[in-house]
């Protein structure tokens, strides 16, 4: 058998919720296990920010819909090489 490659899991997850219980933040991880890392984030403004290895901020940016948003931060988290 050959060897078996794993791909990094890459997936936006809920973070916060609003007080009448709709999402207001998504984090886009990459990785598997309890401790996936961050590399961007999406508020229900429509405003996007990712982070570096170390949580350093990176491209930051507001669009007019929250699916845009998340659109663009995972875009600009691959043009950084953070994926």
């Amino acid at each position: 058998m050959g060897e078996q490659v794993t791909t990094p899991l890459v997936r936006w997850i809920v973070r916060d919720t609003s007080s009448v219980g709709k999402p207001s933040c998504w984090n886009l991880v990459v990785g598997r296990g309890k401790k996936p890392r961050i590399v961007a984030t999406a508020w229900d403004n429509g405003t996007w920010h990712t982070w570096d290895r170390n949580g350093h901020g990176g491209e930051n940016s507001v669009e007019k819909t929250v699916k845009q948003a998340k659109v663009e931060a995972a875009a600009s988290a691959i043009a950084q090489g953070f994926i």
